[in-house]
Formats: structure tokens, C-alpha cells, sequence
């Protein structure tokens, strides 16, 4: 008996013409052309998704490095604010090996911001014409 043309158990009548159509349907989505077709799309699909990831990685990992946004990021967290972070400069004069002391320009103003490890930083805002001692 054909595979496509079934008889009912029940009547002994040849299967409807949508039963015909839902098999050859599925017959034709197994052919070796849609098969490579739904392979081809599946691995254009990972190396897409391999694409953004590491674009995605790439472009966190250079913007966590930028010590603008990391000394940024610690003022803010300490209720400063610093909207659009410009620059940030190590003052190596004022600097030792434990405790690194930045100029963070950001919009709303300048910061003399000196960074101990596991100790909130010491942040003091900097007036335009006023040089820090002042």
C-alpha cells in the first residue's frame, strides 16, 4: 500500500485528500535539500551568535578597562555625580603604590578622587580656578 493513501480502520475508506497533502508535505521537508538548507542555517545562526557574543565581551572588557569609567563608576556609587565622565588623570606625584589618586573630569565638574583598596574613596570636588590646597 502507498504510504500516502491510508485505509481507515473503521470504514475500510482511503484517506482524505488533507491527510495526502500533510504527507507529502512532510515528505518534501525531508528531503536532502531542505535538510543541508536547515543545516546551513543553523551553523550561519551559531557563528552569528559566536559573532555578538564576542563583540558584546570585547566591547565590556574595553570600556570596564578605561580608568575614566572605573573611577567614574566608584564616585557615583558614593552619591557623586558624574553623568558624562570626559578624562581621568593619575596624579603620580600624589600616588603610592597602594593608593592611586586620579583628576576625573566629568560634565557636572572636576574631582581629586584618591583610591584605597577596600576603603571608600576619598573624593573631593575641584572648583573651576582653584587649585587643589586651596
Amino acid at each position: 500500500m502507498n504510504p500516502v493513501t491510508k485505509r481507515s480502520s473503521r470504514s475500510g475508506c482511503i484517506a482524505s485528500g488533507s491527510t495526502r497533502r500533510k504527507a507529502a508535505a512532510a515528505h518534501t521537508s525531508r528531503s536532502p535539500e531542505a535538510l543541508e538548507e536547515k543545516k546551513l542555517r543553523a551553523r550561519l545562526l551559531m557563528i552569528f551568535a559566536v559573532i555578538a557574543a564576542w563583540a558584546a565581551i570585547a566591547a565590556h572588557l574595553a570600556f570596564a578597562q578605561d580608568p575614566t569609567n572605573i573611577v567614574a563608576d566608584q564616585i557615583r556609587a558614593q552619591g557623586y555625580k558624574c553623568d558624562s565622565p570626559q578624562s581621568a588623570i593619575r596624579d603620580a606625584q600624589a600616588s603610592r603604590p597602594d593608593e592611586q589618586v586620579w583628576i576625573l573630569q566629568c560634565e557636572s565638574g572636576t574631582y581629586h578622587v584618591q583610591l584605597v583598596p577596600d576603603v571608600a574613596a576619598k573624593v573631593e570636588k575641584i572648583n573651576k580656578g582653584q587649585s587643589r590646597g586651596q
